[in-house]
């Protein structure tokens, strides 16, 4: 916390008079957090008439509010038209559900992007490149990734035609580590195509997808939508927790249809039984041979009591060490959601190539805080989160990313292979090593680089998204 100055104040933030002692009128953001130990309905009622009590003060600040239950933020945003609410179950489904249909690996990738330490998005204009091709635009910002452009109405095109003339009113946005980007008026060379020089064509394949998730939670719903959305058609989901089957598709009923009639692409299959229990799980499970990921979800009952944290972790851990010896070799990997980020970085240490873990708080820690930094590109990075990566980020293996056998030994650059993404419609903003490392926005684009050490490539398609909800 060196480069904030952070003062602390105690009081009920519904009375006016509280508000107005800390000058909320005077604030740019304010942001309404759900406090531990509340439940939903209070948590809602009470950033209700914080906003109102904080509006009729005179603030004029971008609120940002966090709620719990989609009908609830909708009464929260009519108190505020202009107000970011983000809702807790909706944000770490999106994130969960992102993970569980991309490679072993994007885990990493997703935590920098939604992190404050590395690249991040960022909206600049530069009149220098009015009237320029966006692919030669690219060029001219050799320390960062420009990414897609900000329309007048609005509109956020990510990864554009690469033909797309920047015009005056356009603004950039860029994957970059700072906010200020420097403009080089020496244009780097477009280099040649990489596919021209070897390999054949390979047509590839959407391959149906098979997930297991163990466990139940409020959010279900959301949940299986996205992953619905991002799943070939014909892909399975396997749902194994002790909750009774009757009981989980009432919660799934949606505008009175069941279930799986409103998830065209999926197949959603129902065990029960006491996913805690290693005799249970090998009995019911033995007859499944093989899963591309599973999903181990953090009960509601541990997430509503996040003080008990340390509780609620031993109790995933033990879920994770149940599943991993029930499923060893037949899962490529385990997603597994815990409260506390200690727990998931000892997680990431015993195992770094086939368990993730999804750190529930600091997840939302990290939406919440892009969001009060950057308001303007909340709804756009949610958009990111919920589209298949044919409009959004992925992680690409190197048969994908060329659409032909990728030579095994070959000395290219990131502006190289830059332009190979670009001729299929695609924006590099970096790759992932054999070994695990993952670079994004590489400071020296000229560099030479062993093909053959790159397991992946971590690209951005076409997508339009709005600034505003």
């Amino acid at each position: 916390l060196r480069k904030l100055s952070l003062i602390c104040r105690s009081g009920d933030t519904t009375d006016r008079n509280v508000l107005d002692r800390v000058g909320v009128q005077r604030a740019k953001r304010v942001v309404v957090l759900r406090s531990m130990g509340v439940d939903a309905f209070q948590h809602n009622s009470f950033s209700l008439k914080t906003v109102l009590a904080a509006k009729s003060l005179g603030a004029k600040a971008q609120f940002i509010v966090e709620c719990a239950g989609k009908d609830d933020c909708k009464v929260l945003r009519s108190a505020d038209k202009n107000a970011i609410i983000i809702n807790f179950e909706d944000a770490v489904s999106r994130v969960a559900a992102k993970e569980a249909a991309q490679p072993p690996g994007f885990h990493n990738v997703l935590e920098e992007v939604l992190s404050y330490e590395g690249a991040e998005f960022h909206v600049m204009q530069y009149p220098e490149v009015v009237g320029m091709d966006f692919l030669t635009a690219q060029r001219h910002f050799p320390s960062a990734v420009l990414a897609g452009l900000v329309c007048p109405d609005g509109h956020i095109s990510l990864s554009p035609d690469m033909d797309r003339i920047i015009e005056p009113k356009d603004r950039l946005l860029f994957f970059s580590e700072d906010k200020l980007v420097q403009y080089d008026k020496h244009v780097a060379a477009i280099p040649h195509l990489l596919e021209a020089k070897h390999g054949f064509f390979e047509p590839i394949s959407e391959e149906k997808q098979k997930i297991v998730i163990v466990g139940w939670r409020s959010g279900m719903r959301n949940l299986l939508d996205y992953i619905n959305l991002r799943s070939p058609r014909g892909s399975r989901v396997t749902i194994f927790s002790s909750e009774p089957v009757h009981s989980r598709e009432q919660q799934l009923v949606d505008e009175g249809h069941r279930a799986n009639l409103g998830f065209p692409n999926i197949h959603v299959e129902h065990i029960v039984g006491d996913h805690t229990s290693p005799s249970t799980v090998e009995k019911l499970l033995h007859n499944y041979p093989r899963f591309d990921a599973g999903l181990l979800l953090m009960g509601d009952r541990a997430m509503a009591s996040q003080e008990d944290a340390r509780y609620a972790d031993s109790v995933a851990l033990r879920v994770m060490t149940v599943m991993r010896s029930a499923l060893r070799d037949r899962v490529d990997k385990l997603l597994v959601e815990v409260l506390q980020r200690e727990t998931g970085m000892d997680i990431a240490e015993r195992d770094k190539l086939h368990i993730y873990p999804i750190s529930l708080v600091d997840t939302f820690a990290r939406i919440m805080a892009q969001a009060s930094l950057q308001p303007h590109l909340h709804y756009f990075l949610l958009e990111l989160l919920t589209q298949p990566h044919e409009q959004g980020i992925g992680l690409e293996s190197k048969t994908d990313y060329f659409n032909v056998h990728a030579p095994r030994e070959e000395s290219t650059s990131f502006w190289e292979l830059s332009n190979v993404g670009a001729q299929r419609g695609r924006v590099l903003i970096g790759y992932k090593f054999e070994d695990g490392r993952t670079v994004l926005n590489p400071p020296d684009k000229n560099k030479a680089i062993d093909l053959s050490r790159i397991d992946s490539f971590v690209t951005l398609s076409p997508l339009t998204a709005s600034i505003q909800q």
